[in-house]
């Protein structure tokens, strides 16, 4: 049985992921539909040299265009840092499911009203994270390096 595909919409490249997610989302063509993007007016003239990779597909000309869609269910938000958590919300308030590159926001109450969003929709949220940072990670990697884990031949995560 073949699995319907999740029709999906970019808003943003000014995140530095920004253009390796867009191509995980066409890498991976069985799973994402990916309908078009939407650039803010702030990152429009900041990274022109980005608008190739978005080439051939929909510009969406507002995030209320992607929201009177009915086809969009998925939306990926990769704007600058300052504004995810904007885009973020008002996805989830149009019924969308999301995926938001890190940070949550700059202010928690931020973050929290988009957590209470999510959970009063029912809808699915993704937020990118780096392990690196993670300070079990970070501990581990330090174990590696004094060579109290041995030889290490895999890593999952």
């Amino acid at each position: 049985m073949k699995m319907k595909k999740i029709k999906t919409v970019q808003i943003g490249w000014g995140h530095d992921h920004a253009l390796a997610v867009w191509e995980c989302l066409k890498r991976n063509a069985d799973v994402f539909e990916t309908a078009g993007y939407y650039i803010p007016e702030t990152e429009k003239d900041k990274f022109p040299d980005r608008a190739a990779a978005f080439g051939g597909l929909k510009r969406y000309g507002s995030e209320e265009e992607i929201f009177r869609d009915p086809t969009v269910e998925a939306v990926v938000v990769e704007t600058e840092e300052a504004a995810l958590t904007r885009y973020a919300l008002a996805a989830v308030r149009a019924g969308r499911h999301v995926h938001m590159d890190k940070p949550g926001g700059f202010k928690a109450e931020e973050f929290d009203a988009l957590v209470s969003a999510v959970k009063e929709r029912k809808t699915a949220f993704s937020l990118g994270y780096m392990y690196r940072y993670n300070p079990f990670v970070r501990e581990a990697i330090e174990r590696v390096r004094r060579g109290e884990l041995g030889e290490i031949f895999s890593v999952e995560a």
